[in-house]
């Protein structure tokens, strides 16, 4: 496994305390935060005789075999999505079972390796549900196609699953100062505001947040963050985690 880059203490933050706490720490800041969960067709559950979803297991009905995309563990949504489904079926970090057994249980038409594909796949109608972070799900009502995202039930407290993207500088970079104005303008609220309704990502600033949460689908698919599941990915083995996706898919 590769190891990860060694990253040096960021100096001159001026936007850091416009962060939520916990999305930063000495040598790296959240540049972006997206809540995975389901993006269903409200339409085609109705045509199909069921209820909205409510948990990753209502994607097993058997009304819905061969309606149902789920990412590949390998995809940009993958460990998010599966860890997701983990918890759910009440596993853990070490104890993947039960989520492996639960993916099997959905009758999978696609496992997706680049969210495009769920995408189109839900725009043409080809499926009934895909699992996606609720930005994708956005650009999918937003194309005319009437889907609602939800954020599946996990344990007693959680729904949905929070991932965030991190940046910061790496030891031995020849331009600091240049690579610390970079970031310090990647997390201001001019520039958050901006990009992230655009990429349909929750801003990590919360200078920000008023700008996206003016729109009215993204208002709608958004739930406080502080109600998602937080997977720490350090208690995780994730080639085993991959090894054994691999595998169970496969039969």
């Amino acid at each position: 496994m590769q190891k990860p880059p060694t990253l040096v203490s960021l100096t001159a933050k001026p936007y850091i305390q416009h962060l939520q706490e916990g999305f930063y720490d000495d040598t790296k800041v959240a540049t972006w935060i997206v809540q995975e969960g389901i993006c269903y067709n409200r339409d085609k559950f109705k045509e199909v005789g069921i209820p909205a979803p409510t948990t990753y297991s209502d994607l097993g009905n058997p009304k819905l075999e061969g309606l149902v995309t789920v990412p590949d563990i390998t995809s940009g949504g993958g460990l998010a999505n599966f860890a997701g489904m983990v918890y759910a079926a009440g596993g853990d970090a070490k104890n993947i079972g039960s989520g492996l057994q639960l993916v099997q249980d959905l009758n999978v038409l696609k496992f997706w390796k680049r969210a495009g594909e769920a995408v189109n796949m839900m725009q043409t109608g080809d499926v009934a549900a895909a699992l996606l972070y609720t930005g994708w799900c956005s650009v999918i009502r937003k194309s005319g196609a009437p889907v609602d995202a939800v954020l599946p039930k996990i344990g007693a407290d959680s729904h949905g699953v929070m991932k965030n993207g991190w940046i910061g500088i790496v030891k031995g970079t020849k331009v600091p100062e240049l690579a610390t104005f970079y970031i310090n303008q990647f997390i201001n609220k001019d520039f958050q505001s901006t990009w992230a309704p655009a990429m349909g990502v929750i801003p990590a600033s919360q200078e920000a947040m008023p700008a996206f949460l003016s729109d009215p689908v993204a208002q709608e698919f958004w739930l406080p963050i502080e109600k998602n599941l937080y997977i720490d990915y350090h208690e995780a083995d994730i080639p085993d985690w991959t090894d054994k996706w691999t595998r169970a898919v496969s039969k």
